[in-house]
């Protein structure tokens, strides 16, 4: 909707437009790098999209955490 409405104000510019909202694109991405709505969310603390995963690394067991059972000789 962004690029529909610029290319609605810019077009009596001929082909700057293009131009235009590639320098607008570019200062965009530079400066709201998590876009507009990642922008609302963080200035006014609104998430309308509440789920979300969460990986908490206090339960998560790795592979080299694994306890070793112990080995009896007659085993070997």
């Amino acid at each position: 909707m962004i690029y529909f409405a610029l290319q609605q104000l810019l077009a009596d510019y001929g082909s700057w437009y293009l131009i235009r909202i590639g320098v607008i694109t570019a200062l965009g991405v530079v400066f709201v790098p998590r876009g507009l709505w990642g922008a609302i969310m963080r200035r006014w603390l609104v998430d309308l999209t509440p789920v979300r995963w969460r990986l908490c690394l206090e339960t998560v067991r790795f592979p080299q955490d694994a306890p070793v059972p112990p080995v009896e000789m007659n085993e070997l």
